[in-house]
């Protein structure tokens, strides 16, 4: 009788969204026939995403894509270089691993010419660093590197091939200090974690100079400190340490314990941005369950949302809506949403009804500009429900009645497992386990889908896009937003990852986009009547 409730209440749901942005098949960039390959999300850089992909168990590559068949393409295509992934973006060049013939090298790019920029040698004989151990000051970025005379310390760079310069060995000696979890303070500042060697793990930061490179704070005099989610936020670094959250301008005096509250080991990125304000979780030790809070970066303005959660993790915004999953008792690991109130916080729909899941480990999100997709799982003991309903593509425009399933993968065995999904050019695309066909693939190769959704759609409540003008498009330097009827109250920056960059509450005709990486960017308009418009503009 289960099974039949829930068919019934697909088929009024399908009738009240017949105009629900669905999937399509895109395009299959592996044929091979090993099994579990799948992508990363990439970096977006000069109009295309640029994602590592599996070859097979041992091998990646690095494929690009602005949207179009015809733009997506193997960006390596050679047989020399088995292992490949995107770093980060300076200078308007994209910085990526590749091992090659036996080596790791760093390449840069600025889309057609691969340069070398660092390569093995006797001295440094193992080359690598990731994109939470690089962080871009103004002309140069610092980032972690190694030699068998330093052990792996603190480089700076201006983007010179193969001439890394030494900024500080803070851990003296062969031994390393293995820097890593890079944040930027205000503009000219980075924190990250470091072990000197007599102070354990603990807390630094550069200006880029070696004598502006420092120990911000000793916190644990006794051990090391279990630094947690370092986050940039309105110009500080916000991290857990312990039941605490601290915050840090990168001095001694301004890092202090923000909140003495219980954080959520359940969460690996404790901290998420969405409208100018700060989201996490902390354990109630009093009642056992974890609250949702948000705050501006005071302590008046921190509040609880929503209590009784197990956990809560994976967020992603919309253009609505902050959407994230939690699990509670009742209903399991589902999907929840929140507008930044108490009221506005809730659970979207029990999927699933009653305490058993609905969302797969570690879910991944889709900003599909109004609705927000995800991989959704109903599980039965009857067989025949479960291969009809299990791991398929769902949708969501934070309400109950339209939270729905979206697009049926692969209808042969109801497991299309859509997973790993980016934005590029107003596109949200995403791996899955189909090939458009309907038969399975049982996860053999690659294929990609792609919605119909538009990042840049505009809801009713939205003001009409003839009220403004953003120019120069593209830009390299500035650009202006002219509001014809001097209605704007404050402009958001976001990235089509949905993260802030910048927020701008005055002066709109003139806005600094030069430290931004190249790259599409969303420029969200908040009107003084609480209306909205979203502008989209490509910075070189």
């Amino acid at each position: 009788m289960k099974y039949l409730y829930i068919i019934i209440t697909f088929s009024v749901l399908s009738m009240q969204n017949t105009k629900a942005q669905t999937a399509d098949y895109f395009l299959t960039i592996n044929t091979t026939s090993a099994t579990n390959l799948t992508i990363d999300t990439g970096i977006e850089f000069n109009g295309y995403r640029y994602f590592s992909a599996t070859k097979n168990f041992t091998e990646s590559t690095i494929w690009k894509t602005n949207g179009t068949e015809i733009g997506t393409s193997d960006f390596i295509n050679s047989n020399d270089i088995t292992s490949a992934s995107p770093i980060f973006v300076f200078n308007n060049e994209l910085y990526y691993h590749a091992f090659q013939l036996g080596e790791t090298l760093v390449y840069k790019t600025n889309g057609a010419i691969k340069t070398p920029f660092l390569q093995e040698n006797a001295e440094s004989p193992v080359v690598g660093f990731d994109n939470r151990s690089v962080a871009i000051l103004d002309t140069n970025f610092v980032f972690r590197h190694g030699t068998i005379t330093t052990g792996y310390e603190l480089y700076i760079s201006d983007g010179t091939p193969n001439n890394p310069v030494l900024l500080k060995d803070i851990r003296p000696g062969a031994s390393s200090s293995q820097p890593n979890y890079f944040t930027k303070v205000g503009d000219d500042k980075v924190v990250f974690i470091a072990n000197d060697g007599t102070n354990g793990i603990e807390l630094w930061v550069t200006d880029g100079t070696s004598a502006g490179t420092l120990l911000v704070k000793d916190i644990n005099t006794s051990g090391n400190s279990f630094i947690n989610g370092l986050t940039s936020f309105n110009g500080k670094a916000y991290f857990s340490l312990g039941n605490d959250i601290w915050e840090t301008d990168g001095t001694e005096a301004g890092t202090v314990i923000f909140l003495n509250l219980r954080m959520d080991s359940n969460s690996e990125y404790p901290f998420y941005e969405y409208n100018n304000e700060l989201y996490f979780t902390a354990y109630d030790t009093s009642f056992n369950f974890v609250d949702l809070w948000k705050t501006d970066g005071t302590v008046a303005g921190s509040t609880i949302l929503t209590s009784g959660l197990n956990y809560a993790d994976i967020f992603q915004r919309t253009n609505n809506y902050l959407f994230f999953a939690a699990n509670t008792d009742a209903n399991g690991y589902e999907l929840w949403r929140t507008n930044g109130t108490p009221g506005g916080t809730l659970l979207t729909r029990d999927i699933n009804p009653g305490p058993e899941d609905s969302l797969v480990g570690e879910p991944s999100l889709g900003n599909g500009g109004n609705l927000l997709f995800f991989e959704a799982t109903f599980y039965d003991d009857d067989p025949n429900v479960e291969a009809a309903l299990s791991g398929e593509l769902w949708s969501s425009n934070g309400t109950e009645t339209g939270t729905l399933l979206n697009t049926t993968i692969n209808p042969s065995s109801g497991r299309g497992q859509p997973d790993k999904f980016f934005n590029t050019n107003g596109k949200l695309i995403f791996q899955a386990n189909g090939d458009g066909s309907g038969a399975s693939n049982s996860n053999q190769g690659i294929d990609l889908w792609i919605t119909n959704a538009n990042l840049l759609s505009i809801e009713e409540n939205e003001s009409s896009l003839t009220n403004f003008l953003l120019y120069p498009n593209p830009s390299s330097d500035t650009i202006s937003i002219k509001d014809l009827n001097n209605t704007i109250n404050e402009i958001g920056i976001f990235s089509l990852e949905g993260r802030k960059v910048k927020t701008i509450t005055s002066n709109f005709q003139a806005i600094s986009v030069k430290d931004l990486s190249a790259g599409t960017y969303l420029a969200s308009i908040k009107l003084n009547d609480g209306k909205h418009s979203t502008l989209k503009f490509l910075k070189q």
